[in-house]
């Protein structure tokens, strides 16, 4: 076989053993079996998004998960929808990224709004348990006053973070139950 094309499917192996925000069938110890995303480690959960057509956030123990699939996401088989260095080991980090993943967006469609008024809207979903809500945090070199870009329907709220972080070239984080945008 030609060197390039032995290169070619070298690559497309290697590429393809690591599963990235792909949907698979996840067993229990118990041998039932759930096909969801795996989203990643957070406190002393692993968290999935099941497949079907509701989107639902499942949380388990790692203890409860077959070793064969442990060991996927232990060797780095397979990799987690959410980077674990953007959220931080504080509860209300947790609990504002589950709120985040559970939560309905609301429609997002004039094309007058900034991209600080569509993070303010998003983020009144979410149910604070305070009266001064959530904390939102742009980085200084972040153009709040930015159009938004594109309509946005149908999605939870991290979704709808997710896409206009990646419209204005951000990335977002949760430290401390607050959520932070900065350039990428």
């Amino acid at each position: 076989m030609p060197k390039p094309i032995l290169h070619f499917f070298i690559t497309l192996a290697v590429s393809t053993a690591c599963l990235h925000g792909e949907v698979r069938i996840w067993t229990s110890t118990s041998g039932s079996t759930v096909n969801a995303d795996y989203l990643g480690n957070f406190g002393d959960d692993l968290w999935f998004e099941s497949a079907g057509a509701d989107g639902r956030l499942l949380k388990m123990p790692a203890k409860y998960i077959s070793a064969a699939d442990l060991d996927l996401i232990e060797t780095g088989k397979v990799v987690p929808q959410i980077d674990p260095k953007a959220i931080d080991g504080d509860d209300t980090s947790r609990t504002l990224l589950e709120q985040l993943l559970s939560t309905q967006a609301p429609e997002l469609t004039s094309s007058e709004q900034t991209l600080e008024s569509a993070v303010n809207e998003l983020l009144e979903r979410i149910p604070s348990a305070d009266e001064a809500g959530i904390a939102i945090h742009f980085h200084r070199k972040v153009d709040r006053k930015a159009p938004r870009a594109a309509p946005i329907t149908d999605s939870t709220v991290y979704e709808a973070v997710q896409l206009l972080a990646e419209m204005h070239a951000l990335k977002w984080s949760i430290r401390e139950g607050g959520l932070s945008l900065r350039p990428d």
